[in-house]
């Protein structure tokens, strides 16, 4: 990497000074912004490459998530029947629970009063 200025080297450049400047610290000046600027380019070519990269894996992931999305929302709206149905089982069953129980204690209760009335 390169070498910032100096405070001597940058009177030297700055205002009418730089008449004043030898041609060989113009001339180190110059090697010195150059490098910089390739520096800076060599650092832009490796971020754009880095962004490039990125969204190259973002559209695979996109992609990735689109096709799960398709596989599983078949399976989704089916499992989504299957509770539907499972819950109005239940509930039947339950209906019917509630009635086998009220005949039998029903059935039970007036077994009862019948014993009571022998």
């Amino acid at each position: 990497m390169s070498q910032a200025l100096s405070a001597s080297d940058i009177r030297k450049v700055s205002g009418s000074v730089v008449k004043e400047a030898s041609a060989e610290t113009i001339s180190e000046l110059l090697k010195r912004e150059q490098e910089q600027l390739e520096e800076l380019e060599r650092s832009l070519s490796r971020s754009k490459e880095i962004t490039a990269n990125m969204f190259s894996l973002l559209d695979n992931f996109q992609e990735r998530i689109t096709g799960l999305e398709k596989d599983i929302l078949p399976i989704y709206a089916s499992t989504t029947k299957t509770r539907g149905l499972f819950q109005s089982k239940k509930f039947a069953f339950s209906l019917v629970f509630f009635v086998v129980l009220s005949l039998l204690t029903k059935d039970h209760t007036r077994h009862r009063r019948s014993d009571k009335r022998s």
